[in-house]
């Protein structure tokens, strides 16, 4: 595929043979482990198209009618360019339900969850087994007491970020846990006024056709609207954002995760530049106090970076920390950040000691 950028916006573009296969890999097995277990215990083990079809069959006997399934975000770069190297998996399904008042809207996504909370049973009765270690002598299996540490996160968005009152963005988010930071992250959406805030971010994969088995062809598009100019970006490494004003939430982790990543904004000036890192760093923030008893820093790096990339999660706190002490030097929020920084610093630090203890043991024992 060329890498130059487009002269004409393309919409949909299709796979080439090396991208199929990637598509297929990133479907293929994966497992999935509960934080109420160690994970050489107990694992499912499963592929993610028959994870996907095992959920279409769930939320057709409860009634709930979607037009999509898109693979989005890390892993959808990651197929469309081999550069591109992802950690969690996200798949969107776009339902085509028409929710007419907020009541409707909370009993379609309550009838979600009850969908999702059947597959989960699905997933634990009849594809969980023995991990490497076996099971410890000292814990029983519990199915249920293992489905709850499976869910590693549950999430309802209903509301406008900016305004409270206006009933615009309507999701749901469950995530499925795995030990090394490739959770499965499903989101049911309704309504989402853009869901992508970067050009990287933007592709879409519908395997709706891998995940029925069907002769139907796989595209590729994109919601910044040139397919071809984000595979630009993405193979030169290029950070393109439509609209600054709404990078909102984790927005900004986003950014600090592509600058470790080597991409480097196109075309902006320094003073452009600070801009945007003032108007991120303000909107992170800003979320973050809306929700204070959370840990979006802990949270993002466990989603995104394995357990045992000590060195990749410590080199993120620094540059996410100079960003922001860049547009405030001192108060509140800088010193709220600072403390939060310096504690995970601390905790990979002291495990870091620990796991190359614990590897030093096993190969002295070899």
């Amino acid at each position: 595929m060329s890498s130059s950028p487009s002269t004409s916006q393309e919409q949909k573009v299709e796979f080439n043979k090396e991208q199929l296969d990637r598509l297929d890999e990133v479907g293929g097995e994966l497992e999935l482990h509960s934080t109420k277990y160690s994970s050489t215990e107990y694992v499912i083990r499963i592929d993610l198209f028959k994870i996907l079809r095992k959920l279409s069959a769930q939320l057709k006997i409860y009634g709930v009618e979607f037009e999509k399934m898109l693979l989005v975000g890390g892993g959808a770069s990651h197929v469309a360019n081999v550069k591109y190297g992802y950690s969690d998996i996200d798949v969107v399904i776009s339902l085509r339900q028409v929710a007419r008042s907020g009541e409707e809207e909370d009993r379609l996504f309550y009838t979600i969850s009850l969908a999702v909370d059947a597959l989960l049973d699905d997933l634990v009765w009849n594809h969980t087994s023995l991990g490497h270690g076996g099971p410890s002598s000292n814990q029983i299996f519990d199915p249920d007491f293992f489905k709850k540490g499976v869910l590693a996160k549950k999430f309802r968005f209903h509301r406008n970020m900016r305004n409270p009152t206006a009933s615009t963005d309507s999701w749901s988010l469950f995530a499925l846990h795995n030990k090394q930071g490739r959770d499965v992250e499903l989101k049911f959406v309704l309504r989402m006024a853009r869901d992508y805030e970067y050009a990287t971010d933007s592709l879409k994969i519908d395997v709706v056709p891998r995940v029925q088995g069907t002769s139907e062809k796989v595209m590729m598009e994109s919601g910044f609207g040139d397919v071809r100019r984000v595979l630009y970006c993405l193979e030169n490494r290029l950070i393109v954002i439509v609209d600054p004003e709404n990078v909102l939430g984790e927005g900004l982790l986003k950014y600090i995760r592509l600058l470790l990543k080597k991409f480097r904004l196109e075309n902006w000036t320094s003073q452009k530049a600070r801009a945007l890192a003032k108007i991120m760093v303000n909107e992170f923030f800003e979320a973050w106090n809306q929700r204070p008893e959370t840990n979006p820093v802990k949270s993002y790096l466990d989603a995104h970076y394995s357990p045992t990339d000590f060195r990749f999660r410590i080199q993120f706190l620094q540059l996410l920390e100079r960003c922001c002490l860049a547009v405030y030097s001192n108060g509140t929020n800088s010193a709220k950040l600072s403390t939060v920084i310096r504690q995970l610093e601390e905790q990979f630090k002291r495990e870091e000691l620990e796991f190359n203890g614990k590897l030093t043991q096993h190969v002295s024992s070899l």
